[in-house]
């Protein structure tokens, strides 16, 4: 009963750091799942309000920030459509868009 056991570890693996990856997150279908889930949600809310039930003030929060992200995913994708079409924007909008870059530098 001396008998000594050992524990095998696993390998160690290479740490994959920033610098190496190669991974480009797509904003626009990570806006566009958000969007399609909380259309989802509003809908089962809308049901529900339709069919009589009346929302209690937790359901009624959840509603408001399921809106509220609606509207920042809009303007979020609205500044994305103005940043990458910049041949259609007029001289005014063009100084807005880059005083609003350097501001937020």
């Amino acid at each position: 009963m001396s008998d000594k056991r050992k524990i095998l570890l696993p390998p160690k693996k290479n740490k994959i750091t920033l610098e190496e990856s190669h991974i480009i997150p797509a904003t626009e279908l990570l806006l566009h799942d958000a969007k399609a889930i909380i259309g989802a949600e509003l809908s089962r809310y809308r049901a529900m309000v339709q069919r009589g039930v009346t929302l209690d003030p937790k359901q009624a929060r959840i509603v408001q920030g399921y809106l509220e992200s609606l509207v920042k995913i809009q303007k979020e994708e609205r500044e994305q459509t103005r940043s990458e079409d910049l041949s259609q924007l007029s001289n005014e909008e063009l100084l807005k868009l880059a005083a609003s870059v350097l501001s937020k530098q």
